[in-house]
C-alpha cells in the first residue's frame, strides 16, 4: 500500500465527522482557523503535516471533494485548541502511554466491576455503575439522525439519606459512528460513602433535559430521551391573561409539544402562555430567545420526559396534572436560569439591579389542563382552604435532590375568565376549557421544569400493588433496569412511578388509588432498555395484596445478554487506561443487534454486554476511526461468539462469558483533517485527535487551486494541549 492511501485511510474517517457537524463543529476536539479566497472553496487540496517537537514524519494531499461523501464517524480528543483550515495528516515522534478520548464512555473510574455496600473505615462504601443510550429526538418524537457529531453530558450524582451530596462525576458521550439514528452509549461507575440515592443528568444544548432519581444499587442500566427544542425570538409586547391582568412586556405560548413557540397568544387557547413583564428581566432587554414545551403526562410520549422522582421534597408522592420545559436568553445572551439562580441564593439587598427576585410585577404562566387530567382536578379538588377560588399547587424540579420543590398555588378559571369555586366538582374538559393562572417571580427560571401536582395524601389511602419478574427471550432475569408504570387507559386511576429491577429482575409495585371506590386493577409496564431498539409494553394487574405475593413472570423480546472480556495494549504490551471498546454485529440479513460499548480500566481490562450467541466483532475505537472505507473489515478482523464454543478472537467460552485475545491499538501518531467553514466559504477549519502528550504539534499546509495549481496560501503554526 502507498503512503498516501495508508494516509487516507486515516483521515477519511475523522474528515466525516468535521464535515457534518458545520460552522467549525463547537463539538469538534481540536480546531484552528484560516481563510482563502472564496473562488478556490470548490476545488482546492491540501498538502499538509503535523508534528511534534518540530519533526516532520508523514504528508498528503487529499481533494476537499471527498469531506462530503463519506458516512458519520464520532470523534474525540484530549485537548482543545483554536486552529486553521482543509485536509490533513499529524505525527507524533513519541509513543503515547495512556489513551485520554472525550468518547461515547470515557470514565475517569474505568472498572466495570461494582458492588455495593463494601466495608469503610467510616461506612458504607456504595459503587454504582451507571450505563445506557441516550436517543435524541426530533419535537414530532422521531430520532435525529447523529450525522452532526451530536454530543451529551451525562453527571451522575450521589446522594446520603439527608439528600446531600457524596459525590458526583460528569463527562461528555458522543454519537457513535453508525448506523446514523444510533443511540448515544454512556457508561460510568463512581463510588461514595453511605449513598442513598443517585441523580442522573443528561443534557445537550438545544433539547430538553433527561433527569431521574433512583435507589442506589450495584448496576443501573437506563434509556433517556432528549427532545429537540425550536427556538423562538420573542420581541415586546401586551398580553392580557386569563384573569384579565396586562402584562406589558414578552410573551409567548405554545399549543402542543410538537408546535413551534408562537409570539403572543389570546390567554386561554394555547396549552401554556407565558408574558414575562419587562421589570422581571435586565435592563436594556429588547428580546428573548424562548425554547419552550408543553407535556401531558398523561400521554406516554410525553411521560417519558418526566424529569426526577414523583414526589417532593416534603416526602409527598406527586400526581402530575400538566408539567413544561422552557429556557430563556435574552438578547444580550443573558440566560434567565443563570441569573435566577444565583437571584434565589442572594440577599435580597445584593442582587443585581434589573433581576430582583422580589419584583412588584410578577411573571404569569396561563397553563391549560388537558383533558386527560380533568379526573384528577375531580378527585383531588381544591388544594388550599385558605385562598378564595379553586388552587392546584405548583413546582419547581430541583436538579440536586431530583425531587420536586413546591412553589406556591395557581388559581384555575374557565373559558368565560371566571375563577372556579373551590367546590366546584362538574369538570368536564371536552365541553370546557380550564386555565390554571400561576404568578410567580423570576425565580421560576432557575429551573428548566415546571410541574402541576397534587400531593397524594390521604385519611385512608388504598394501595394497590403487584410483585413480577422480568425476564428475557431465554427466561433469563433482566436486571437492573429502569422501568416505567402508568394506566392504561385515558382516566388516570393512580400514581404513575418510575422503578428499577433486581439483581433477580424482580420488582415490588406499590400505587395509590386515586378512586378509593372504583378502584381499576390494570396498569401498563414500560421497558426503555439499553439492549433494545424499542421500548416494550407490558399490561400487569394489580391487587391490594401488597405483601406475601408469589412474583409473576413477564417474559419479554430483550435478547439474552452474556459478557465478553478482555484488554487493549499498546504495540510494548503496556495496557490502555480508559480506551474505548465496541462490539456489533453486521453480519447475516437479519436486523443488526445493538452495538455494545465499554470503557477500559487501569489494567486495560473491559467487560462488556452482549446477545449471547450471536456472531459479533469487536474493536477498538481509536482504530475504528483510523480505519476509514476499510473499517467494517475490523469487525471481522476480531471476532467471537458467546455460545460455550471457543470461537474467532476467543481464549475461552463457557456459554455465559467469553475471554478474548488482547487487542493491540497504536497510539503514537495524531490524525486530522480539514473541512470548509460553512458559515464563511472563505474559511476552512483544522481538527485533530491525538491521545498522546508529546505537545506541541506544529502543522503546515497550503491550497492550491486544481485547474491552475495556483498557491493561493500557505498556513502553519503549533497547537498546544
Amino acid at each position: 500500500m502507498s503512503k498516501l492511501s495508508v494516509i487516507q485511510s486515516l483521515v477519511l474517517p475523522v474528515l466525516i465527522l468535521s464535515a457534518c457537524g458545520g460552522s467549525g463543529g463547537s463539538k469538534s476536539p481540536n480546531k484552528a482557523a484560516g481563510e482563502t479566497p472564496t473562488s478556490s472553496t470548490a476545488s482546492s487540496i491540501v498538502s499538509a503535516s503535523l508534528v511534534s517537537s518540530s519533526r516532520i514524519a508523514s504528508s498528503a494531499t487529499l481533494s476537499s471533494a471527498t469531506l462530503s461523501s463519506t458516512p458519520l464517524s464520532s470523534l474525540a480528543s484530549s485537548s482543545t485548541a483554536s486552529s486553521v483550515a482543509l485536509a490533513s495528516s499529524l505525527a507524533s515522534s513519541s509513543t503515547a502511554s495512556s489513551v485520554v478520548l472525550a468518547s461515547s464512555l470515557v470514565s475517569s473510574a474505568g472498572n466495570t466491576s461494582s458492588s455495593l455496600a463494601a466495608s469503610s473505615a467510616t461506612g458504607n462504601l456504595v459503587v454504582e455503575k451507571v450505563s445506557g443510550l441516550v436517543d435524541l429526538k426530533q419535537v414530532n418524537g422521531l430520532p435525529i439522525e447523529n450525522d452532526e457529531g451530536q454530543q451529551v453530558t451525562v453527571t451522575v450524582s450521589l446522594l446520603n439519606s439527608a439528600d446531600q451530596l457524596v459525590t458526583s462525576k460528569t463527562f461528555n458521550a458522543l454519537a457513535p459512528a453508525m448506523p446514523e439514528t444510533n443511540p448515544i452509549p454512556f457508561s460510568l461507575e463512581l463510588s461514595g460513602v453511605d449513598a442513598k440515592f443517585l441523580v442522573v443528568h443528561i443534557a445537550e444544548d438545544g433539547y430538553t433535559d433527561y433527569a431521574r432519581r433512583f435507589d442506589v444499587a450495584p448496576e443501573l442500566n437506563i434509556r433517556a430521551s432528549l427532545s429537540q427544542l425550536p427556538a423562538q425570538e420573542i420581541l415586546a409586547s401586551t398580553a392580557v391573561t386569563i384573569s384579565g391582568e396586562t402584562v406589558d412586556g414578552f410573551n409567548f405560548s405554545v399549543s402542543d409539544k410538537n408546535d413551534p413557540v408562537e409570539a403572543g397568544s389570546e390567554a386561554g387557547l394555547a396549552d401554556l402562555t407565558v408574558a414575562i413583564p419587562k421589570s422581571a428581566l435586565p435592563a436594556g432587554t429588547t428580546s428573548i430567545d424562548v425554547k419552550m414545551q408543553a407535556f401531558n403526562p398523561n400521554k406516554l410520549e410525553d411521560a417519558e420526559y418526566f424529569p426526577g422522582a414523583y414526589a417532593d421534597s416534603d416526602g409527598n408522592k406527586l400526581l402530575s396534572v400538566a408539567f413544561n420545559y422552557a429556557d430563556v436568553t435574552t438578547n444580550t445572551g443573558v440566560s434567565l436560569k443563570k441569573m435566577a439562580a444565583a437571584a434565589k441564593n442572594q440577599p435580597v439587598g445584593s442582587q443585581k439591579p434589573g433581576f430582583n427576585k422580589t419584583a412588584a410585577e410578577p411573571i404569569v404562566i396561563n397553563r391549560k389542563i388537558p383533558v386527560e387530567s380533568c379526573s384528577a382536578l375531580k378527585q383531588m379538588g381544591d388544594s388550599s382552604a385558605t385562598l378564595p377560588g379553586f388552587q392546584v399547587p405548583v413546582y419547581t424540579y430541583n436538579p440536586d435532590s431530583g425531587l420536586w420543590d413546591l412553589l406556591g398555588q395557581g388559581d384555575l378559571y374557565n373559558d368565560n375568565r371566571e375563577l372556579i369555586s373551590s367546590t366546584f366538582k362538574d369538570f368536564d374538559c371536552t365541553a370546557s376549557n380550564y386555565i390554571l393562572e400561576v404568578k410567580v417571580t423570576n425565580e421560576i427560571f432557575a429551573s428548566s421544569w415546571w410541574n402541576l401536582d397534587y400531593p397524594l395524601v390521604f385519611t385512608q389511602p388504598v394501595k394497590m400493588c403487584a410483585d413480577i419478574q422480568l425476564v428475557d427471550e431465554s427466561s433469563l432475569p433482566i436486571s437492573n433496569t429502569a422501568l416505567y408504570l402508568h394506566d392504561d387507559d385515558d382516566v388516570r386511576s393512580y400514581s404513575a412511578e418510575t422503578y428499577v429491577t433486581d439483581a433477580n429482575g424482580k420488582l415490588h409495585i406499590e400505587a395509590f388509588a386515586l378512586d378509593p371506590v372504583a378502584v381499576d386493577t390494570s396498569a401498563e409496564l414500560v421497558i426503555y432498555s439499553k439492549n433494545y431498539l424499542s421500548t416494550i409494553r407490558k399490561i400487569i394487574t394489580l391487587s391490594p395484596a401488597c405483601s406475601g405475593a408469589t412474583p409473576v413472570v413477564i417474559k419479554t423480546p430483550l435478547p439474552a445478554i452474556c459478557k465478553a472480556e478482555g484488554a487493549v495494549k499498546d504495540k510494548a504490551g503496556k495496557p490502555l487506561l480508559n480506551s474505548v471498546v465496541f462490539a456489533g454485529s453486521y453480519k447475516g440479513e437479519d436486523l443488526p443487534v445493538m452495538p455494545s460499548w465499554s470503557v477500559t480500566d487501569s489494567e486495560g481490562k473491559y467487560s462488556i454486554d452482549v446477545s449471547c450467541g450471536r456472531d459479533y466483532g469487536i474493536v477498538e475505537y481509536f482504530s475504528w476511526l483510523m480505519g476509514g472505507a476499510n473499517r467494517l473489515q475490523l469487525l471481522d478482523d476480531f471476532t467471537f461468539a458467546v455460545n460455550g464454543n471457543i470461537n474467532g478472537s476467543e481464549v475461552s467460552d463457557n456459554g455465559k462469558t467469553a475471554s478474548l485475545q488482547n487487542i493491540v491499538a497504536d497510539r503514537s501518531k495524531p490524525i486530522a483533517y480539514i473541512f470548509n467553514d460553512y458559515d464563511a466559504s472563505n474559511k476552512f477549519s483544522l481538527e485533530f485527535l491525538y491521545a498522546g502528550s508529546a505537545y506541541p504539534l506544529s502543522y503546515s499546509f497550503e491550497v492550491v487551486d486544481l485547474k491552475t495549481n495556483q498557491v493561493y496560501e500557505k498556513f502553519s503554526g503549533t497547537l498546544s494541549k
